[in-house]
Parts: structure tokens; C-alpha cells; sequence
């Protein structure tokens, strides 16, 4: 959001954008960096660029009430949330929100449609790495996303689906990515 308060005050006071190599003198870093915050700011949607220099248009997105909640499509098993590929981004409205990390995950199957969470819908979904009894999680299990609703029992962690058609999954040891915080559908 820096990179964008900076390039708005520069349009602002001198009625043009900035170019890439003023961007990155500002900030100290590279083009390369620079190009990559330009295109992250492109992808979240506050800002378009034409094919010739100095072309970021500002968009009219009230960017301090919106958070751009990133869509994961896949993920590996390396780090807290080993980001493997980003599809796009949602525009979220903070209110809506606790403070916090979130990510959004598109549903392909039926496993939790007794919740109303149906195939296709996006899940909003509140990085932590731990939950209560009953929370409906993503976990990482064998390389998946999973949404399942979690159970600790002794010595081992149980996966119920909300459709009996899935069957209950039982392991000693889940990764949990997050809690279940939000559904988004489309019609």
C-alpha cells in the first residue's frame, strides 16, 4: 500500500505517474521489485498500465476500507503457509474481518454442503495453525486443502465432512492452515 500512497501523492503534486526508476528510488529496491509491486497492485485491481511508459492509471478502489484476500490454488508442505500459486485476489471489505492473515480457497466438491458450503463457492479462511473442538479448518493433508470440520480425541484428530457421502477421515497429525471464517458464492 506504499507503493500506491507514493505513486497517488506523486500524481497528485506533479500531474503525472512516476516512472519505474523514481518508484525504486524512493523505496530503495530494484526495477525488478518495482515492476513485481506494480503488478501486484495491477492483480489486486488499484491500478491499470497501458503498454507505454508512465501509464498507471489509479482506480478509483477506496483502498483503505478494502483488503485483497489472496485465492490459493495450490499449496506445498514446507512452511507455515507454503504458497505454491495464487489464482487471483478478492476484494474484502475490513469490516467484515478480524485483524489478522487470510486467504481464500476455492470448494470442489460437496464434502461440507450440509454447512452451505457448496462446490465452487470460495471459503475465507483466517491463517492460524491451531483450532477448537467443532471448527470448520483447512488442513493440509497429503499435499491437499482440505475443509472438514475437526475433533480431538486422545491421541488423534478427526476429519468430518458434512455430507455422509465422504467418509470420516482419522489421523494422529493434521496441518492446519486456518479457521473457516467467511463463504462466498457466486450465481
Amino acid at each position: 500500500m506504499k507503493t500506491l500512497t507514493f505513486i497517488e501523492n506523486h500524481i497528485n503534486e506533479k500531474k503525472y505517474t512516476p516512472t519505474l526508476k523514481k518508484i525504486a528510488g524512493h523505496f530503495g529496491i530494484s526495477i525488478r521489485a518495482t515492476y513485481d509491486r506494480i503488478e501486484t497492485l495491477r492483480k489486486k485491481g488499484y491500478i491499470k498500465r497501458k503498454k507505454y511508459s508512465r501509464s498507471l492509471n489509479i482506480i478509483n478502489v477506496d483502498a483503505k476500507k478494502n483488503n485483497f484476500i489472496p485465492i490459493i490454488n495450490e499449496i506445498n508442505g514446507n512452511s507455515f503457509l507454503p504458497i505454491k500459486s495464487i489464482n487471483n485476489y478478492i476484494p474484502i471489505d475490513k469490516d467484515f474481518f478480524s485483524t489478522g492473515e487470510y486467504f481464500a480457497f476455492k470448494i470442489i466438491d460437496n464434502s461440507m454442503k450440509n454447512t452451505a458450503i457448496k462446490q465452487n463457492d470460495f471459503v475465507i479462511i483466517k491463517m492460524q495453525n491451531y483450532a477448537k473442538n467443532g471448527n470448520i479448518v483447512a488442513v493440509l493433508l497429503e499435499g491437499n486443502i482440505m475443509i472438514r470440520r475437526i475433533f480431538f480425541e486422545e491421541k488423534l484428530i478427526i476429519l468430518k465432512s458434512e455430507n455422509p457421502e465422504f467418509a470420516m477421515i482419522r489421523k494422529k497429525y493434521v496441518k492446519i492452515l486456518g479457521k473457516i471464517t467467511g463463504v462466498i458464492r457466486r450465481y
